[in-house]
């Protein structure tokens, strides 16, 4: 006979609800397949997270433990994709995507073939796009993304979006996407800072005006957003001299 163990060397199996809430239903309950039962001693889930690795350090997880603030109610997920190795033009040309769970793929392009003039948004798909670039360099998954607030942004994108490099490119409109499906973000307050000449100051992970808006530059942010429990701002140390260094 096969026993599965969780983490802790305790036998896994199903209980009955009424144990672990504490009331007696008239009938027998259950949970609805015992495929993650919870334990409310250890106030953990017993098995892995399916998502493994990409839904976070803590395999035993979920919604990084806020589910009052946060919610994955299909175990779905929204995944950054980076592509790099092509060229146009005789230049370096990567490109970054959107994927969720739920079918929508977000992939913009320039209708009339050129960065510059600005042009109606052209959409993509993953076979598209991995016949051009092979498989993504780099794919960043978030499940704190709302897959259906995703695919509702998408819909009113498609026949009002115009692309432009400098202006409004792949970066830019996947960041728009992402920014849609996030939770409620809160401002953190930041804790005085005793070192001298210096200080924190509030930061927007999700926009940074001083780097170029590349697709690289997206990939970047999406590793930051998960770092930061998909909280878009944060506290930052800067340096603040009193003085000119000349």
């Amino acid at each position: 006979m096969r026993v599965q163990l969780q983490r802790h060397g305790e036998r896994l199996g199903c209980r009955n609800v009424s144990r672990a809430w504490g009331f007696k239903p008239t009938t027998p309950v259950r949970r609805p397949s015992c495929r993650r039962p919870d334990d409310r001693f250890v106030r953990d889930w017993l098995n892995r997270d399916p998502l493994g690795e990409r839904g976070g350090r803590n395999l035993y997880g979920f919604v990084n433990n806020s589910p009052v603030n946060r919610f994955d109610a299909l175990g779905l997920k929204c995944c950054v994709l980076f592509y790099s190795g092509s060229t146009l033009d005789g230049l370096p040309y990567d490109h970054t995507a959107i994927e969720c769970d739920n079918g929508v793929y977000i992939s913009a392009f320039p209708s009339n073939k050129q960065v510059v003039p600005a042009s109606p948004a052209e959409w993509k798909d993953k076979e598209h796009d991995e016949k051009r670039w092979g498989k993504p360099k780099s794919t960043v998954c978030l499940d704190c993304v709302d897959e259906a607030a995703v695919s509702a942004w998408f819909e009113k994108a498609k026949g009002n979006t115009e692309f432009s490099g400098p202006c409004n490119n792949c970066s830019d409109i996947g960041r728009e996407a992402i920014n849609a499906g996030l939770p409620e973000q809160k401002k953190p307050t930041c804790p005085p800072c005793t070192i001298p000449e210096h200080r924190y100051r509030i930061v927007d992970i999700m926009e940074d005006p001083l780097l170029p808006s590349t697709a690289s530059k997206l990939d970047r942010q999406a590793k930051a957003l998960k770092e930061n429990d998909c909280q878009r701002f944060k506290c930052e140390l800067v340096f603040t001299p009193k003085r000119p260094f000349f």
